[in-house]
């Protein structure tokens, strides 16, 4: 091994690793989509996070400003969302056979996935008030642009590996 090139990681860390890092830049990108929304409805922008907050601090998160609540509703947020991404990483095709809008559908379709194992199974038993009071079409939203950013993920795993990306279009110099 020449002790000039950088050891090479395993493929599963790799995976492991650009999940992660799309998974939870995806969950603050719905974070941030969840503060825009309920700021144009004329809501507070914590308002998501707090509801996500209720399942740790039950009804005092509908009172609470933005402060404790807030932080666990991110939290939990953002967890998952980074769970939801390693196993997107390590079921995702990695071949560079799968075209870029074939690898954007299948980040939708994870992302709708991930909206239904929630709102049709998860929240039901943990916690129905993020099914009582949070806004399906902004929810299915949000979930549609945590897929799109998933599809990230290949070229994510091709930069955390250190390999040049097959960039299309040429590059101009003024």
């Amino acid at each position: 091994m020449d002790p000039s090139q950088p050891a090479a990681r395993p493929k599963l860390v790799i995976r492991v690793l650009a999940g992660l890092q799309v998974g939870v830049t995806g969950g603050l990108l719905m974070l941030l989509w969840f503060a825009m929304h309920s700021m144009i409805l004329g809501q507070r922008w914590y308002a998501v996070p707090n509801l996500l907050g209720s399942t740790f601090f039950g009804d005092h998160a509908f009172r609470a400003g933005a402060g404790w609540v807030t932080a666990s509703g991110f939290a939990l947020h953002v967890i998952a969302s980074g769970c939801v991404g390693v196993l997107f990483g390590l079921t995702a095709p990695a071949s560079a056979a799968i075209s870029g809008l074939r690898t954007f559908l299948l980040g939708l379709l994870a992302g709708m996935l991930w909206y239904y194992v929630l709102f049709e199974l998860f929240w039901k038993f943990v916690n129905p008030w993020v099914l009582l009071y949070s806004s399906h079409r902004t929810m299915v939203v949000a979930h549609l642009i945590y897929g799109a950013w998933l599809a990230r993920w290949r070229g994510v795993a091709m930069a955390i590996q250190g390999e040049p990306r097959d960039e299309t279009a040429p590059v101009e110099t003024a």
